[in-house]
């Protein structure tokens, strides 16, 4: 057996696959496992984290205060663990043996003490693996390798790797050796000779820069975006003709390459994006967040929102739109939301009434009577299932952050995770049953890692550290749908791994690398740890190493090397610096530049990449009409609000696009935030407020003011927390008080205008449903009223609640305007026996004041007289007969578009009787604004 070993070939390989018997190309993690089967030896197989939570215990046991890491592990424990497990496998493969005398310094002498546990408890680092091998191998047994191929230098592997690789027959790959391979009298035969010398010399001197003369062998592709390079260069190898002979290093984001490569139609290379943040290996860390109070409203919407998760999805949709509406827990539209579902779970459920009738014919009508039965309670049993698990993962039992949740609420519900994973693992397959294994495998580890925490008398765990336990049980995860291709380009991902020589070598990205090149131990400490045969290297030798890495695609380039450089606030990659530091003149060519310079022909001369003219194509500019296609109506609808009217009448696109074509931002999108929260909130206040007490006082005493703060106090936290739970976010502090505050003075001065004006009997929300012939056929005209006042002599008042704007209302009952306030003294005066049009007012939450056109019902309102008195009847026939008019408009195809940008024509005049829509603005909310086109230049 012949084994090719890598410290770097645990990643992408680029050479490309043979067929041999015995012949394999190994990294470290690969070879390790072979060399333990080889040789009897029982495997490390550990679950994620294992070993971190396994050597906190061994800190944990042996803390105290005379303990160099007592005042960080108290704050930090997985942190402390973390590092100092880090330091424990970088000492092992350099040679530990696992103790120190007792002359070592005080960090030292506390590691020895805690490793004489972790060496029983913990899975052992590689650098225990390779020692029990060499052990193994010391004494006489023997495995199958026969020689191995080194792909890295010898002198510059950690000792316990030398100490394995010592029984075997090695030679080292030949293009490990530094040396120049290019064509002499190119630009890269002389920028590898300059690199070669400035590594023979040793110290790190810049000689004099040579002089390139700029020929193709050597090309510089620069540019800001990552994917204009990768772009480029995969349209230089869709015309090469020997992919075979090119070989791509990317050492981050690769996949930015592979996708370019996808659009030119090459296969991918196989490059990967690992991440954490796999939509499965989320779903038991969103599952977990919930279990803390106050609930996080934007975590509860995640959960809602996210692409899988333990209840269905159309379960979670729903609620989703219900929690950006309304952030929290339990509320109205809550409510309304779990009733929308059992309602499509029990026509989803309900028997098909054809087959029954049918068969009734041929049975007996008990046993149909029977078995109708047993459906409807087997459907009802499948709702409450439904509803339970609702409660159970939204509804549930919340605790304090810093007090920490039960580890028997934590096991159970990741447990419930796990059971949820292991179904949805059966019905998967390919990539993506990879995907829900490490889901699984994850929520097993967690498991595992609380049950070991209870197994040491802890009930409770803080919230951080449950954070931090989820984040090292859940890996970084590939991307199941990115898989190499047939036929694909030779890639690597580690510049190291390329120890063969190559026609073509493309290196794209040469983004910095953060390395340490030095070690958190003193000078003492370093001197202890050789004295016990940890060899470690010095940084300059660290670094000298990495650096004859680097070189390697360099100089194992035999035709071309192509180098993709991106400009960057960070800087660049080291053998960057190095390069321009030795040479001038380069064949660079900046990416942007010749694109947005429109040059003709060759793109980048040097790699023959070719750009094509395209027409320029304005984007569709502002219109003040749109016009239909005849055959193309637009039907009425059904019910109409005060919204869609004003809509109809003031901007018709919109009216047009949201009613007729049924366009709308997403709405689960993201959490209802600012006055248009806050004004939800007071509505709900007040509401709950007169449901609870609909009869007012003939005068509101201290006492009775007092009372109405402590309901308030009583209250108000509830209804945040149902339905405005981001308040209650951290960082929110002053704006809830703010807004408590304010809805609190806001209740008590509503009560106070109330008072004064003589109201005896207020409801709030009243749904009325009328008609509306103005609009023709059988159409209704439907909405809320804020609030419905009675005063003591029988005299009905409509109240507009407003969050703020106290000016705008005004101006509004100033000019005739005031079109909510018509619409909903229309719908009163129409709705069953009243008959008579009410009063008016808008009431504005900010301030506390009554906006009306006189003081005749509320004596301490802010009065608004008209400018020319006109009757509220007088108003909402304005805004019928305008309705009527964009109707007629809309039937004919006409669109008219008050959006900025455009200015009113002659058709843009309403006739007389109507609202003068021409003198509108257009609506600085519109939620359709880039539908409407584009102005030059923006």
């Amino acid at each position: 057996m012949i084994v090719h070993f890598g410290l770097r070939l645990d990643g992408m390989q680029p050479a490309a696959p043979v067929t041999a018997a015995g012949e394999v190309a190994l990294g470290p993690a690969r070879w390790l496992d072979v060399l333990e089967q080889q040789l009897g030896l029982p495997p490390a197989a550990a679950r994620p984290a294992e070993a971190l939570l396994a050597y906190r215990a061994c800190l944990e046991d042996l803390d105290g205060p005379a303990r160099f890491y007592h005042r960080s592990f108290a704050v930090d424990p997985i942190g402390v663990a973390s590092t100092l497990l880090q330091w424990r496998a970088e000492w092992y493969e350099a040679g530990w043996d696992g103790r120190f005398d007792s002359s070592v310094s005080r960090r030292l002498g506390d590691l020895a003490d805690v490793e004489r546990l972790a060496r029983e408890r913990v899975p052992p680092t590689p650098g225990q693996r390779l020692r029990r091998i060499a052990a193994a191998l010391d004494g006489g047994l023997v495995t199958q390798v026969r020689r191995v191929v080194l792909h890295d230098e010898p002198e510059s592997m950690p000792a316990a790797w030398r100490r394995v690789l010592a029984h075997f027959d090695c030679q080292t790959a030949p293009g490990v050796a530094l040396r120049a391979n290019a064509a002499e009298g190119t630009d890269l035969f002389a920028i590898q000779q300059a690199l070669l010398a400035v590594e023979a010399s040793g110290d790190g001197g810049a000689p004099e820069p040579i002089e390139l003369a700029g020929d193709s062998s050597l090309v510089v592709v620069r540019g800001v975006s990552r994917d204009l390079s990768a772009q480029a260069l995969g349209e230089y190898l869709r015309k090469t003709k020997a992919p075979d002979e090119t070989v791509v290093i990317a050492e981050r984001d690769g996949i930015i390459v592979d996708n370019a490569l996808e659009r030119v139609g090459l296969p991918r290379a196989g490059f990967q994006h690992y991440s954490r943040f796999r939509a499965v290996t989320q779903v038991l860390k969103l599952c977990l967040g919930l279990v803390w109070r106050p609930v996080d409203a934007e975590l509860l919407l995640e959960f809602l929102l996210h692409p899988v998760g333990p209840l269905p999805r159309r379960v979670r949709s729903a609620l989703a739109a219900a929690v950006a509406g309304a952030p929290g827990v339990g509320g109205r539209a809550w409510q309304e939301a779990l009733e929308k579902i059992a309602e499509r779970e029990r026509r989803a459920n309900a028997p098909a009434p054809a087959a029954p009738a049918e068969a009734r014919q041929d049975g007996p009508a008990g046993a149909w009577v029977q078995l109708e039965a047993d459906f409807g309670e087997a459907a009802a049993e499948r709702i409450d299932r439904l509803m339970a698990d609702i409660r159970y993962w939204l509804a549930c039992e919340r605790f304090a952050p810093s007090e920490g949740a039960p580890i028997g609420v934590l096991v159970e519900r990741t447990q419930r995770c796990a059971t949820w994973l292991a179904r949805r693992l059966g019905a998967a397959s390919g990539g993506e049953a990879d995907l829900y294994a490490a889901a699984h495998a994850q929520s097993e580890a967690l498991i595992a890692a609380l049950a070991s925490r209870a197994a040491r008398g802890v009930r409770r765990i803080p919230r951080l550290e449950l954070e931090r336990l989820v984040d090292e049980v859940a890996g970084h995860s590939p991307d199941p749908a990115t898989f190499a291709e047939a036929g694909h380009v030779r890639a690597a991902t580690d510049p190291a791994a390329i120890t063969a020589t190559w026609p073509t070598v493309i290196w794209w990205d040469l983004a910095p690398t953060p390395a340490r090149v030095g070690y958190p131990w003193s000078r003492a400490e370093l001197d202890e740890l050789a004295a016990h045969g940890v060899a470690l290297p010095a940084p300059e030798e660290t670094i000298r190493a990495r650096t004859r890495e680097w070189l390697r695609p360099i100089l194992n380039a035999r035709s071309q090397l192509i180098l993709a450089v991106h400009d960057r606030d960070e800087g660049h990659h080291p053998i960057w610096s190095r390069l321009t530091s030795l040479a001038r003149g380069f064949n660079e060519v900046r990416i942007e530049d010749i694109l947005l310079g429109g040059a003709r022909g060759p793109a980048i001369p040097a790699i023959g990449v070719e750009t094509e003219a395209l027409e320029v194509k304005p984007l569709p500019g502002k219109r003040r009409w749109w016009h239909l296609p005849p055959g193309c109506p637009i039907p009425r609808r059904d019910a109409e609000s005060y919204s869609s009217l004003s809509k109809l009448a003031y901007h018709p696109h919109q009216w047009v696009l949201r009613y007729a074509a049924r366009l709308a931002p997403g709405r689960a999108a993201s959490l209802a935030s600012g006055p248009l929260l806050y004004g939800n909130l007071a509505h709900r206040l007040f509401e709950s407020y007169f449901d609870a007490f609909p009869e007012l006082p003939p005068a509101l005493s201290a006492d009775e003011e007092s009372r109405v703060r402590l309901w308030i106090g009583r209250t108000l936290p509830r209804i945040i927390a149902q339905e405005g739970a981001v308040l209650d976010g951290r960082g929110m502090g002053v704006t809830r008080e703010q807004v408590v505050t304010t809805l609190e003075d806001a209740l008590l001065a509503l009560l106070r205008h109330l008072v004064e004006a003589g109201v005896a009997r207020a409801a709030a929300e009243q749904w009325l449903d009328v008609a509306l012939p103005a609009a023709g056929g059988d159409a209704r005209l439907c909405g809320a009223i804020d609030l419905l006042l009675t005063d003591r002599r029988g005299r009905e008042i409509v109240l507009d609640v407003k969050w703020s704007n106290l000016e705008r209302r005004g101006r509004e009952l100033a000019e005739n305007r005031a079109l909510q306030l018509a619409t909903y003294a229309y719908m009163r005066k129409t709705d069953g026996a009243v008959g008579r049009w009410p009063e008016q007012a808008y009431f504005i939450v900010r301030s506390g004041d009554v906006v009306a056109r006189d003081t005749r019902v509320f004596p301490s309102a802010v009065p608004y007289p008209a400018e020319a008195p006109e009757s509220i009847e007088q108003v909402w026939m304005r805004l019928a007969a305008t309705c009527d008019w964009r109707r007629a408009q809309l039937e004919r195809g006409a669109i008219e578009v008050n959006a900025a940008g455009t200015e009113p024509d002659d058709a843009s005049a309403p006739p007389e009787g109507a609202l003068a829509t021409h003198e509108a603005e257009p609506d600085g909310y519109d939620e359709f604004a880039r539908l409407t086109g584009w102005e030059p230049g923006e």
